[in-house]
């Protein structure tokens, strides 16, 4: 029963990187196709493309699976941390969290694509990805987020959708040839496209067609899922990309039969329902399109604040971060990034240079961490005496070097096609990458200060305690802080209040008088110039008058169990409790008490 919350948690973690992986198969078509241009005219440079794509895949299967196998229960940035160092191990966390980043610009990409049929948002969608990123990260950023049992139908509709315009584009094929899709004419852009750069356009359509290995890459590693099972099986993976597989060679060659342009505003599939099922039917595809477009930026944005609690645990962020109630700094990570993506996606041309600085970002973490595997592999051969072991070593050992060497020349080709773009995933990179080194260098710096040089120090005990209670008014939270200060037998022990109202202190005065509380109360100040410093001098002056002795300062705290008191009965933190923090030789004691509402009585 323990075991059960983790294990539904674990399967909605699925279902929502399964929504992932259905908007992966409708949008690598389209990123393939915009290097492309002309698909009818350069079959073959699809080819090569799908290719390449399915060979990388095939690669990134393996190597990530071997990763689970051979050290389930390391994280990726560990593994880098541990075996190359700890800086490589921030870049390694910088691309996971640049490529989750990267998943909420192309979500709402589809999302802007589905509305490109809809004459309402006719040249809008370059005004949608910039308004619609910030807007889906509201759920997580208020803390409420989405019921994730909306991922699985989502999913199923969009992985429907799409598998209806498949089967019907092949039984139409079947049945004697496709009709001619009529796109609109792109123009100009579409010119320019085919006069630049052609000699690369092999080079970064087969560019275009790693994002799925990127993406099995980013998926088959799991966020901050309890109890084991850190890594997605290779049944689980085989299972969610050989289906993704299909549908984008499919989606590839029926976009070659009937010469969708490869800068179409919205993605293959759509141009193609349009002219299997008509204007109605490509409406109903492209609304279900919206749908998966916006679960796949609410799933990649409910994974940050986990990633962000997961990176903390590791030590990469400060371990703050990890705490319970360290979730709204998290959130406020989120809407900070959410602005930044929106700043990105006005940057960026197409989805195929956001899958560019995808690859990149994957494909930087791919190589660390099969460098950190091979590395780790090494030291396994220079201490075990296992034959077995270090004959598995050995093949791990230059396996993952040669995946490291691959993922190293994808990216210099990228580099040398796309420099711009590679440019950007660069500043993508360094942007968290600084920001995590600075916190632990930070974090490193104060546990260095703090670490005990002398051990004679600190540890002399103060002659006597004096006690300070904080009292407004005579009533059951104040009567028990009084009696918590008296059970501690304090040297000596004082109740103080301001006179900010002589009628509320006349009150105060005869109260504490009738109720023979065996303290003194000690009021402070005038009406006049009544203000919180009165206690801070008084308690300054207290531990003045003895400096080997240390004062302890009492407070009552009101706790509300329900909502409903607490509208009314809420009380804050004295403020003068943060000026009294930074006193020396003073110790803060708050005294909690649970307001219970009583139960009405009736006649």
């Amino acid at each position: 029963m323990s075991r059960e919350p983790s294990t539904r948690a674990a399967a909605r973690s699925g279902f929502a990187d399964l929504t992932i992986v259905v908007a992966c198969a409708v949008i690598a078509p389209q990123i393939v196709l915009r290097a492309v241009a002309a698909p009818r005219q350069n079959a073959g440079t699809v080819a090569v493309a799908a290719l390449a794509g399915l060979a990388a895949l095939v690669l990134a299967f393996g190597g990530s699976t071997w990763i689970g196998r051979l050290a389930p229960r390391r994280r990726s940035h560990q593994l880098v941390r541990d075996n190359i160092g700890p800086g490589m191990g921030v870049v390694a966390a910088a691309g996971r969290f640049l490529c989750y980043v990267l998943l909420v610009v192309l979500g709402v990409g589809l999302v802007a694509s589905g509305l490109t049929v809809f004459p309402f948002a006719d040249g809008r969608a370059r005004l949608v990805l910039v308004c619609l990123i910030p807007l889906l990260a509201l759920p997580v950023v208020v803390g409420r987020g989405v019921d994730s049992r909306i991922y699985a139908p989502v999913a199923a509709l969009g992985a429907t959708a799409l598998l209806a315009v498949l089967a019907v584009g092949l039984v139409r094929e079947l049945a004697g040839g496709l009709p001619a899709v009529h796109a609109r004419v792109v123009g100009s852009a579409a010119a320019v496209r085919l006069g630049e750069g052609m000699q690369w356009r092999s080079v970064e359509a087969s560019i275009g067609a790693l994002f799925p290995a990127g993406l099995l890459v980013l998926l088959a590693e799991r966020v901050l899922v309890p109890h084991g099972g850190r890594r997605h099986g290779p049944a689980w993976l085989a299972r969610a990309f050989v289906p993704t597989v299909a549908a984008i060679v499919l989606t590839l060659y029926f976009s070659v039969s009937v010469g969708v342009p490869g800068w179409a505003p919205d993605v293959p599939s759509l141009s193609m329902a349009s002219a299997l099922f008509g204007e109605t039917g490509q409406r109903i595809v492209a609304v279900v399109y919206v749908l998966l477009g916006c679960a796949t930026a609410l799933s990649a944005y409910a994974r940050l604040p986990q990633l962000l609690r997961e990176l903390a645990y590791d030590g990469i962020l400060p371990r703050r971060l990890a705490s319970r109630d360290a979730l709204k700094p998290r959130l406020a990570i989120v809407g900070l990034t959410a602005v930044l993506a929106a700043v990105l996606s006005s940057m960026l041309l197409s989805t195929q240079a956001g899958a560019t600085i995808f690859v990149v970002s994957a494909f930087v973490h791919f190589a660390l961490t099969c460098l950190a595997m091979s590395m780790r592999s090494l030291g396994v051969l220079k201490e075990s005496l296992d034959r077995d072991e270090r004959k598995h070593a050995r093949a791990a050992r230059w396996v993952f070097l040669a995946l490291a060497a691959l993922s190293l020349a994808i990216l210099a080709v990228t580099l040398v096609v796309e420099p711009w773009w590679v440019l950007i995933a660069v500043a993508g990179l360094a942007i968290p990458a600084v920001l995590m080194l600075f916190f632990r260098r930070g974090m490193g710096r104060v546990v260095r200060s703090l670490a005990v040089t002398d051990l004679s120090r600190g540890r002399r005990l103060p002659t006597r305690v004096h006690g300070v209670v904080l009292a407004d008014v005579v009533d059951d939270p104040t009567l028990r802080t009084l009696s918590y200060a008296r059970s501690l037998r304090l040297s000596s022990l004082t109740a103080v209040t301001v006179d900010y109202d002589p009628a509320r202190t006349r009150r105060l005065r005869e109260d504490w008088r009738a109720a023979a509380l065996p303290v003194d109360l000690t009021v402070l100040g005038t009406p006049q110039a009544a203000t919180r410093g009165h206690i801070v001098d008084f308690v300054h002056s207290l531990h003045e008058e003895h400096p080997e002795d240390v004062v302890t300062v009492f407070y009552p705290r009101l706790l509300v169990a329900g909502v409903w008191e607490g509208y009314f009965l809420r009380r804050s933190l004295p403020k003068v409790v943060a000026d009294l923090r930074h006193e020396r030789g003073v110790i803060l004691a708050e005294v909690p008490y649970l307001y219970e509402a009583p139960e009405e009585t009736h006649d």
